[in-house]
């Protein structure tokens, strides 16, 4: 793999004026657990006749923890960029879908903006993001933001992502976008003293309205495994970076449909 890898990055060729960066081809690196077969072969079909990318399967590294075997994975590519110095990258999930508004001439004038104006990143499938703010008729500058789905990654980035202290709490857009060092005080903390300052504003619900069943082992084996209903929930969290592996990234259609267990159960009548 890291052979052929090597030989399809030496015929990448760059090029660059005052005022375009172009791309004969956008070296493209697609992140695949080896046991999802199903979405290798959907994103193969999906770039298929794209002859603006240079894809390469990336198989992901497999830990207990799913946001940690994908941050293993980032810095591998990041590490194959370095070495053949690539001037930048997509990063690219296997379930991406193009939508109609896709055209390469937006994607390639995007790109050569982001550089233009020295971006770290350019992200083009974020699900959320914070305190935006417009630069240009079509860029806005972020702070903080979520998803990973299709993200070109510049070369003066690459060195901020191989060292970064990485912790089972943590995921790879959260890292990327920037860590907020009190995000648990003003989620957490500061709710808490306000409802002590004013018992008669602020109404604290008890942990089973959102918070259970929780990460540990056994709750997730609760949510993933067995039947159960929580009749006090109001809704789930799904903890993403704990469960992945083991029960989200086997989630489908089919498997929703035919497999009982709390969570099948609750989201099958909106399939």
């Amino acid at each position: 793999m890291h052979r052929q890898i090597t030989d399809r990055l030496r015929r990448i060729q760059f090029f660059s004026t005052s005022l375009q960066f172009y791309a004969m081809s956008i070296p493209t690196f697609i992140i695949n657990l080896k046991f999802r077969t199903d979405r290798k072969v959907d994103i193969a079909n999906e770039f298929e006749g794209r002859s603006e990318f240079d894809t390469f399967i990336i198989e992901a590294y497999e830990h207990e923890i799913g946001s940690i075997g994908l941050w293993k994975t980032i810095q591998k590519v990041i590490n194959i960029a370095v070495e053949k110095k690539l001037d930048y990258i997509l990063l690219c999930e296997d379930d991406h879908q193009f939508t109609d508004d896709y055209s390469s001439q937006k994607l390639f004038a995007a790109i050569a903006e982001a550089k233009e104006k020295e971006a770290d990143i350019l992200c083009g499938g974020v699900s959320w993001f914070q305190n935006g703010f417009q630069v240009s008729d079509n860029f806005f500058t972020t702070g903080k933001f979520s998803g990973m789905q299709f993200t070109i990654v510049f070369k003066k980035f690459y060195n901020k992502i191989p060292g970064a202290a990485f912790t089972e709490f943590d995921s790879a857009d959260y890292i990327i976008s920037g860590k907020d060092q009190y995000w648990s005080e003003h989620s957490v903390a500061v709710p808490l003293q306000l409802a002590k300052l004013f018992p008669g504003l602020v109404h604290i619900e008890p942990e089973a309205s959102f918070f259970y069943p929780s990460y540990s082992e056994e709750d997730l084996k609760m949510l993933f495994e067995e039947s159960l209903v929580f009749p006090d929930a109001y809704c789930f969290h799904l903890w993403e970076s704990l469960s992945y592996d083991k029960y989200l990234s086997r989630l489908n259609k089919s498997t929703i449909k035919t497999q009982k267990n709390s969570y099948n159960n609750l989201v099958r009548r909106f399939l």
